[in-house]
């Protein structure tokens, strides 16, 4: 079995044995990688996947007027991962972020 493959099937592993109360911890991976001046990742509390997705790195609050175009138009392609329930002092935003300066 691939790496992918063990990746992949863990994290189907992960959202179902998740808690169905309180928020979780998401990493999102731009595939793409970005390039200088961008954002390549980040973790979010948020209470689904689907809201995650929607996260923008360069603030807490969803798609602020200054936004990462980049991260922007690359959102459909993002992959997200379900990595764990967030313990209940975390408030739902990004928690950090990898930014490729350059």
């Amino acid at each position: 079995m691939s790496s992918q493959t063990e990746a992949t099937e863990y994290a189907k592993y992960l959202e179902s044995n998740k808690r169905d109360n309180g928020f979780n911890l998401y990493h999102i991976t731009d595939p793409k990688g970005g390039g200088w001046e961008t954002y390549d990742s980040m973790i979010v509390v948020a209470e689904s996947a689907m809201e995650a997705r929607e996260m923008n790195p360069e603030s807490n609050e969803d798609f602020p007027e200054q936004i990462d175009n980049n991260w922007y138009d690359n959102k459909k392609n993002l992959i997200i991962v379900f990595i764990g329930v967030a313990t209940p002092d975390l408030n739902k935003g990004v928690v950090i972020t990898s930014f490729n300066a350059g």
